[in-house]
């Protein structure tokens, strides 16, 4: 084991790992952003809308950010989040 790979673990053991964001999904920025903010700043309703949209457009949240642009979205999708 090198030392990348031992201080990679030690970061995790302690928590304090956080995922690289080129192997951040859409989903996962969007689970992480409705935890961090919309649960925080929004009204319940409002974030059961979002996760109902997050559900409903379940094919897009395995894309990597690294490569989303606004084209891999549907036209019905594009116009939601304008």
């Amino acid at each position: 084991m090198n030392k990348r790979d031992v201080e990679l673990l030690a970061t995790m053991e302690k928590g304090t790992y956080v995922k690289p964001t080129h192997d951040l999904t859409l989903g996962d920025y969007l689970t992480e952003w409705l935890q961090s903010h919309a649960e925080l700043h929004c009204r319940p309703r409002t974030v059961e809308g979002y996760r109902f949209t997050m559900s409903a457009r379940e094919d897009n949240l395995d894309t990597r950010l690294e490569g989303f642009e606004p084209t891999t979205l549907g036209s019905e999708d594009r116009c939601s989040i304008r």
